[in-house]
Protein backbone atom coordinates (compact mmCIF):
# COMPACT_ATOMS: atom_id res chain seq x y z
CA UNK A 1 0.00 0.00 0.00
CA UNK A 2 1.02 3.39 -0.83
CA UNK A 3 1.60 6.18 1.67
CA UNK A 4 -0.91 8.73 1.30
CA UNK A 5 -0.92 12.33 2.58
CA UNK A 6 -3.97 14.14 3.08
CA UNK A 7 -4.91 17.93 4.42
CA UNK A 8 -7.50 20.82 3.96
CA UNK A 9 -6.67 24.45 3.04
CA UNK A 10 -9.94 26.66 4.80
CA UNK A 11 -11.43 29.20 2.29
CA UNK A 12 -12.30 30.69 -0.83
CA UNK A 13 -10.01 28.19 -3.22
CA UNK A 14 -7.97 30.50 -5.30
CA UNK A 15 -6.87 30.31 -8.81
CA UNK A 16 -3.30 31.30 -10.06
CA UNK A 17 -2.96 34.72 -11.79
CA UNK A 18 -0.47 35.40 -14.85
CA UNK A 19 3.10 36.51 -14.37
CA UNK A 20 2.92 40.37 -14.63
CA UNK A 21 5.23 42.86 -15.82
CA UNK A 22 6.61 45.56 -14.62
CA UNK A 23 7.61 49.09 -15.59
CA UNK A 24 11.46 48.07 -15.36
CA UNK A 25 11.05 45.38 -17.41
CA UNK A 26 10.43 42.97 -14.24
CA UNK A 27 7.77 39.67 -14.33
CA UNK A 28 6.41 39.53 -10.84
CA UNK A 29 3.85 37.18 -9.54
CA UNK A 30 1.07 39.05 -8.14
CA UNK A 31 1.01 39.48 -4.42
CA UNK A 32 -2.81 37.44 -4.10
CA UNK A 33 -1.29 34.66 -5.76
CA UNK A 34 2.10 34.83 -3.97
CA UNK A 35 -0.41 34.81 -0.37
CA UNK A 36 -2.37 32.16 -1.57
CA UNK A 37 0.84 29.79 -2.68
CA UNK A 38 2.16 30.55 0.76
CA UNK A 39 -1.47 29.11 2.36
CA UNK A 40 -1.14 26.08 0.55
CA UNK A 41 2.86 25.55 1.73
CA UNK A 42 1.47 26.02 5.18
CA UNK A 43 -0.87 23.40 5.10
CA UNK A 44 1.34 21.08 3.30
CA UNK A 45 4.23 21.21 5.67
CA UNK A 46 1.45 20.31 8.66
CA UNK A 47 1.56 17.55 7.06
CA UNK A 48 4.59 16.68 5.16
CA UNK A 49 7.90 16.50 6.60
CA UNK A 50 10.25 16.50 3.65
CA UNK A 51 9.86 16.29 0.03
CA UNK A 52 8.88 12.78 -1.82
CA UNK A 53 11.13 11.68 -4.10
CA UNK A 54 8.81 9.12 -6.13
CA UNK A 55 6.21 9.28 -8.89
CA UNK A 56 3.23 10.89 -7.19
CA UNK A 57 -0.55 10.75 -7.68
CA UNK A 58 -2.74 13.91 -6.45
CA UNK A 59 -6.16 14.55 -6.09
CA UNK A 60 -7.33 18.28 -5.59
CA UNK A 61 -10.89 19.03 -4.56
CA UNK A 62 -12.22 22.71 -4.77
CA UNK A 63 -15.27 23.04 -2.52
CA UNK A 64 -16.22 26.47 -4.15
CA UNK A 65 -18.61 29.10 -2.44
CA UNK A 66 -22.23 29.17 -2.89
CA UNK A 67 -23.21 32.37 -4.24
CA UNK A 68 -25.55 34.29 -1.81
CA UNK A 69 -27.62 35.46 -4.65
CA UNK A 70 -28.44 32.00 -5.37
CA UNK A 71 -32.33 30.81 -4.24
CA UNK A 72 -33.23 28.25 -1.89
CA UNK A 73 -34.11 26.34 -5.65
CA UNK A 74 -30.27 26.31 -6.72
CA UNK A 75 -29.63 25.36 -3.28
CA UNK A 76 -31.95 22.47 -3.72
CA UNK A 77 -30.03 21.87 -7.19
CA UNK A 78 -26.57 21.59 -6.12
CA UNK A 79 -27.33 19.57 -3.09
CA UNK A 80 -29.31 16.43 -5.36
CA UNK A 81 -26.46 17.04 -7.40
CA UNK A 82 -27.92 18.99 -10.33
CA UNK A 83 -26.05 22.09 -10.37
CA UNK A 84 -22.44 22.31 -11.23
CA UNK A 85 -19.59 24.76 -10.85
CA UNK A 86 -19.25 26.00 -14.56
CA UNK A 87 -18.15 29.11 -13.88
CA UNK A 88 -14.88 31.12 -13.20
CA UNK A 89 -12.30 30.25 -12.06
CA UNK A 90 -10.62 27.52 -14.39
CA UNK A 91 -10.08 24.29 -13.13
CA UNK A 92 -6.38 24.39 -14.28
CA UNK A 93 -5.71 27.55 -13.02
CA UNK A 94 -7.14 26.53 -9.67
CA UNK A 95 -5.45 23.25 -9.71
CA UNK A 96 -1.90 25.06 -10.84
CA UNK A 97 -1.64 27.38 -7.48
CA UNK A 98 -2.09 23.89 -5.55
CA UNK A 99 0.97 22.51 -7.83
CA UNK A 100 3.41 25.19 -7.54
CA UNK A 101 2.74 25.97 -4.02
CA UNK A 102 3.51 22.49 -2.80
CA UNK A 103 6.99 22.41 -5.26
CA UNK A 104 9.85 22.11 -2.68
CA UNK A 105 7.21 20.75 -0.13
CA UNK A 106 5.66 18.09 -0.68
CA UNK A 107 7.58 16.99 -3.55
CA UNK A 108 10.69 17.87 -5.10
CA UNK A 109 9.47 19.13 -8.58
CA UNK A 110 5.70 18.99 -9.81
CA UNK A 111 7.14 17.01 -12.37
CA UNK A 112 7.09 14.12 -10.32
CA UNK A 113 2.89 14.18 -10.77
CA UNK A 114 2.24 11.34 -13.18
CA UNK A 115 -1.68 11.32 -12.30
CA UNK A 116 -3.91 14.31 -11.75
CA UNK A 117 -6.98 14.34 -10.58
CA UNK A 118 -8.95 17.39 -10.06
CA UNK A 119 -12.63 18.39 -9.19
CA UNK A 120 -14.70 21.92 -8.42
CA UNK A 121 -18.05 21.66 -7.14
CA UNK A 122 -20.30 24.20 -5.04
CA UNK A 123 -19.95 23.66 -0.98
CA UNK A 124 -21.46 25.21 1.81
CA UNK A 125 -18.06 25.74 3.57
CA UNK A 126 -15.35 26.71 1.13
CA UNK A 127 -11.84 24.81 0.80
CA UNK A 128 -9.76 22.63 -0.93
CA UNK A 129 -8.60 19.04 0.05
CA UNK A 130 -5.50 17.92 -1.32
CA UNK A 131 -4.40 13.83 -1.48
CA UNK A 132 -0.73 13.07 -2.26
CA UNK A 133 0.05 9.13 -2.78
CA UNK A 134 3.16 7.40 -4.42
CA UNK A 135 2.26 6.58 -7.78
CA UNK A 136 1.37 2.72 -8.41
CA UNK A 137 -1.09 1.33 -11.12
CA UNK A 138 -3.58 0.24 -8.04
CA UNK A 139 -4.37 3.93 -7.44
CA UNK A 140 -4.14 6.01 -10.74
CA UNK A 141 -7.45 7.75 -10.41
CA UNK A 142 -10.01 5.31 -11.05
CA UNK A 143 -11.85 5.11 -7.77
Amino acid sequence: MANTFEFKIPGKPIAKSRPRLGRNGHVYTPKPTRIAEALVKFYGLTIIKRPLEEPLSMRIRFGMPIPKSYSKKQRKMIIDGQLHHCKTPDIDNLAKLVLDGLNGVAYVDDKQIISLTAEKFYAEIPGTTVQISEWSPDNDGDD
